[in-house]
Order: structure tokens, then C-alpha cells, then sequence
């Protein structure tokens, strides 16, 4: 399969997190991308010449590809889908409140298009989304536009990481694209050419449900390791050192197995609670994802309770929570443990400090009573605790002798795991991690 290096015009619809990365990896591999969305504010930063997020990597590519002419971005729907090959959807399916994808974004994204679309294009689902939810696209532009109509509708899920989404999607693990129609996937596929990534052709739904069976896998393995983690805690052994003997298994794989305040973020907790939602909604009782989700929901009060255990009551005391946003390289603070963690703070009275390197800006509208700092040593200063929410690289070459002289009580809590408990203790910090079985100077 050879690339495809034409004029063939991509229009990627909605600039998030997802959209944004595949407009500008597809430009930087050499196709011409027309992105659209309604969001001025992200539109007027595009122009301005860096994201509306933080991804590594991304401003650059961004800058690239529009001096190069390949990428151009509009909040025009005519502008944009008009002469398009491939419409890529990429708008948000956030949960809604039985916890199923909320598709009112793709609809809404639908409604404005539609009539734009030229005949032979494909629709490509890139979003989110639950099983039978190609065949309502598909329904929906029939019914629109009629059945002389031709067109296509493929599903190619992504498989982002964010903090490296830029790589994942230039380096992929695989790419799956779905569909009914063989020319339309193949047409699809050749988008990818020249990518180093083995590529499964299959229909909507199986396409659909790797991307949520996916997800609830490296969800399930990070409540596993939190639970394993609390039970070492109990009876004294290193998790750390457990999961290292487990991780060697060809079979299991190290990754995803760290202990720590929980996962959260745009996709893990939602795309769970949705498998959880379609299992319902089929009569099946997704038993074993509805415990990862409570394991998940009570990680942040174990945080919490360690440090109690450590300090006692918390009310009226500075405490000291060091990252904010859900996973580091990322300024995305969607459902982080870090917040939720600080609202259990806030109420039992405690005075919530925070420094984060990036996602103050998003986390202080969500939490505008938590007081923030330009670095962790002014954060930390005459604190009774600290908590290492977020594994920022900088928290790993803090000056402990420092950091411990600056607080009230050195009490640190690593619920990330990332400092080293005897090092901490040389330092006259009084050190807590997450499944470690015992602390130094306990």
C-alpha cells in the first residue's frame, strides 16, 4: 500500500485533545487538513501559534504545518467540509448522567455538515463511541441528503496517550479502522500508509469495542495495582518491588501497574463507566468494571487517610498538594484524583495549598478556594503535610533538605511513589508512599 501523497482534502471536525493532534500529524505526514471547530478562543490561539493545551511536541508540529500550508483551521463548516474525501469526527462523547457517551456533539456536528458534504466522502468516526453508532451516522446523513447519496461511514478509533500524543499517533501500537463497505475502509487505511503499526480491518462495532475493551483493561490494571498495592501496605511488603517480579511476565507487562491516587482523565473513567452503561442496557452486569470504578472512586479518601494517619486532624492545617493535573506532560485536569483529593480537604476544613506547572489555569476555576504557588518550595512553605499528587519530572529532583526546612511539619506523601523513601528520611522528611509496606522514621 503505497502513501498517499494527493491534494485530497481532510477536514477534521472539533480541535480538542484528539482532533487537534490528528489535524496536525495527519498534515505533518503530508496530507492537506482543513480542521473546523465553533470554539473561537481556540481558533484565535491556533492562529496565535500554539495549542489551547499542553502536549509535548505539538506546537512545533502545529507551526510546521501551517507555514507549510497543509494545515489551515476555520470555524466555517463551509469552509472546511467543502471538497473534503475524508470528515473526520472528533468531537467530545463526554458521560452523561447514566453514564452513557453523551453523542449530542456528534449530532450537533451532523446537523451542521451535512449538506455540505461532497458526493464519495467518508465519515470517520474518531471519536468515542458505543457499538451502533456508525449505523445512526449513516441513518442520519440517508436521511438528509437521500438515497442517491453516496457515501461512506468508517470508524478508525484512536488511541492517544496524552503527554504523548504526538508520538502515539506518528508511532502507533495499531490502527483499527471498521466499517461495511471494503473500498471505503481500504480508502482509509491508505491515509496511513507509510505508518510502522500493523493495521486491523473489521466492521463498526468490533472497531468500536477496542477501543472501549481498551481502555477498561489499563483501567482494570491500575485498580488492581491499588488494590494489591493497600493489601502490601497491611502486611508490609513492597508492591513496588512486587509488581517489578509480576511486570516481567511476557503475559502481564509492567505498564500500568504503579500505584497511586487513582486514574483519571478524559477517557479511562468515562469509557469504563460507558462498557458498564452498555452492559446494562444489554442485560449484562458488568461486575468486574463496576468494582474498578469503586476501587478507582475510594483511592483519593486512602491518600487522604495516610495522611491522617500521619498528622491527624486536618482541619484549620496547611496542606500542600503537589500536582494537580491527572497524569503529568498534561495540563488536563479531567477528573483528576488530584482535585478530587483536594475537595476531601477542603471538607474537613483544611487550608489547601497547590503548585502545578501547568494546569493551574484549568484547575482554579473548578477549585477557586485553593490557594496556588509559582513553584513547590513556596507551596510548601510552612505547610503541615504535602502530598505528591502528579508525577512532574521536577518533583523527582526537589531538594528534600530544602523542602523539609520550608514546612511546619515535614510530613511528605509520595502517592506517586516517585522519591526515594530512604533518601526522603536522611533528609528529615517523614515519608509515605503508596504500597510500600513500611516508611522510613515511620
Amino acid at each position: 500500500m503505497t502513501p498517499d501523497r494527493s491534494t485530497k482534502k481532510i477536514a477534521v471536525i472539533g480541535l480538542g485533545y484528539v482532533g487537534l493532534v490528528i489535524a496536525a500529524c495527519f498534515a505533518a505526514a503530508g496530507r492537506r487538513v482543513v480542521g473546523v471547530d465553533t470554539n473561537l478562543a481556540y481558533l484565535e490561539a491556533l492562529r496565535a501559534g500554539h495549542a489551547p493545551f499542553h502536549e509535548p511536541g505539538l506546537d512545533e508540529i502545529l507551526a510546521e504545518q501551517r507555514a507549510s500550508g497543509r494545515l489551515t483551521y476555520t470555524a466555517d463548516a463551509s469552509e472546511g467540509v467543502r471538497g473534503a474525501k475524508f470528515v473526520f469526527l472528533a468531537v467530545g462523547t463526554p458521560k452523561n448522567s447514566g453514564g452513557q457517551a453523551d453523542l449530542s456533539q456528534i449530532e450537533a456536528a451532523l446537523r451542521q455538515f451535512v449538506l455540505l458534504l461532497e458526493h464519495g466522502v467518508s465519515v470517520v468516526i474518531k471519536s468515542t463511541v458505543p457499538v451502533r453508532t456508525a449505523t445512526r451516522v449513516r441513518e442520519f446523513i440517508e436521511e438528509a441528503r437521500g438515497p442517491d447519496f453516496e457515501f461512506s461511514v468508517v470508524s478508525n478509533p484512536e488511541f492517544l496517550q496524552q503527554g504523548r500524543a504526538v508520538e502515539s499517533f506518528l508511532k502507533p501500537d495499531r490502527i483499527v479502522i471498521g466499517g461495511d463497505c471494503q473500498d471505503a475502509v481500504e480508502r482509509v487505511a491508505v491515509l496511513y500508509a507509510g505508518f510502522d503499526a500493523p493495521v486491523l480491518l473489521t466492521d463498526h462495532e468490533t472497531a468500536a469495542m477496542i477501543k472501549y475493551a481498551s481502555n477498561a483493561f489499563l483501567a482494570t490494571k491500575v485498580s488492581f495495582a491499588n488494590e494489591m498495592a493497600k493489601l502490601c501496605d497491611a502486611v508490609g511488603v513492597d508492591f513496588l518491588t512486587v509488581a517489578r517480579g509480576v511486570g516481567m511476565d511476557h503475559r502481564i507487562s509492567p505498564f500500568f501497574m504503579s500505584p497511586g491516587p487513582g486514574f483519571g482523565g478524559s477517557c479511562l473513567p468515562k469509557d469504563v463507566a460507558a462498557l458498564v452503561a452498555l452492559g446494562a442496557d444489554s442485560g449484562v452486569e458488568m461486575i468486574m468494571l463496576k468494582e474498578v470504578l469503586r476501587v478507582n472512586h475510594r483511592q483519593p479518601r486512602y491518600v487522604y487517610n495516610k495522611l491522617r494517619d500521619r498528622i491527624g486532624e486536618v482541619k484549620g492545617r496547611k496542606i500542600t498538594l503537589l500536582g494537580l493535573s491527572f497524569k503529568a506532560d498534561t495540563d488536563d485536569v479531567r477528573d483528576s484524583p488530584a482535585l478530587d483529593l483536594a475537595r476531601i480537604l477542603i471538607s474537613q476544613g483544611a487550608i489547601v495549598h497547590a503548585y502545578d506547572p501547568l494546569a493551574e489555569p484549568k484547575s482554579i476555576y473548578l477549585l477557586p478556594s485553593v490557594l496556588h504557588h509559582p513553584d513547590p518550595y513556596a507551596a510548601c512553605s510552612g505547610a503541615d503535610a504535602a502530598i505528591i499528587c502528579t508525577e512532574w519530572p521536577e518533583f523527582r529532583k526537589m531538594d528534600l533538605e530544602r523542602l523539609g526546612a520550608l514546612m511546619s511539619t515535614p510530613v511528605l506523601i509520595d502517592a506517586r511513589n516517585i522519591l526515594d523513601p530512604e533518601s526522603a528520611a536522611r533528609h528529615g522528611i517523614r515519608y509515605t508512599g503508596v504500597g510500600r509496606g513500611s516508611d522510613p522514621a515511620a
